[in-house]
């Protein structure tokens, strides 16, 4: 018998039953968690012309100049922008948002100066900073990257609590044998785990998730409480 299985992005499964009042399918119901693929590696960065090297002078800044820093995300209800409302919350600072259209624009216009800071994966911004178009504060999920351990976390940096990431996820229709899902989940294991998909997970600074079917359920119940606590404290509805 053949399935059909779906690359899904956490938002699609966690953030989006929060976002919508109604939904063509039940992320839970309709669909079997098979395998976490990967996560990216969020990174606070800000345009160079933004006087902050740390998140602490960034936060001091923002308090002394409320309304005037402004911060890009990919669109309403992407991590981009629930996560930076949460950093605002945490903190105590009033910073504008400014959505676009996916991360790319969202990219251009922190480099070309018109939003002062943005959330993003590192190999995004990386080449950038090393260029000097872009300076990257702060890890943003919840420990140092493997591929730059010497950037510390925002909740080290004096943001307890704080904490982001998006993730991909396999999954397969609902209510799949679970020997299915063993299989897949396995002969999808052996290939994340070659040289190929570790260089391409290196390159792309995405970060191998290593659980099992039933740790990658428990994952998404985990996220979909976070976001949902978060949606509803900021009040956010896409429909």
């Amino acid at each position: 018998m053949l399935h059909t299985l779906l690359v899904v992005p956490d938002s699609t499964v966690t953030a989006n039953p929060h976002l919508f009042s109604k939904l063509a399918y039940d992320p839970i119901k309709d669909l079997s968690a098979i395998i976490a693929l990967c996560r990216i590696t969020p990174v606070l960065v800000v345009n160079p012309s933004v006087p902050a090297s740390n998140v602490q002078e960034l936060i001091a800044l923002a308090k002394a100049k409320p309304g005037t820093l402004n911060y890009g995300s990919y669109g309403i209800g992407t991590y981009a922008h629930l996560s930076m409302e949460d950093f605002k919350q945490r903190t105590g600072t009033d910073i504008v948002h400014i959505p676009y259209r996916g991360a790319a624009p969202a990219t251009t216009g922190l480099l070309a100066g018109d939003v002062s800071m943005l959330l993003l994966n590192l190999s995004s911004i990386e080449g950038h900073a090393k260029a000097d178009k872009a300076r990257i504060l702060a890890a943003a999920g919840d420990k140092r990257p493997a591929l730059r351990p010497d950037l510390p976390t925002v909740a080290d940096a004096g943001v307890p609590g704080f904490s982001t990431t998006a993730w991909f996820g396999l999954f397969g229709p609902a209510n799949l044998a679970p020997e299915f899902v063993a299989k897949i989940h396995a002969d999808v294991g052996k290939v994340l785990d070659s040289p190929q998909a570790r260089d391409f997970f290196a390159k792309n600074s995405f970060e191998r998730v290593d659980r099992t079917p039933a740790q990658f359920a428990q994952l998404i119940q985990d996220d979909l409480k976070h976001w949902g606590a978060l949606i509803r404290a900021l009040g956010v509805k896409l429909d």
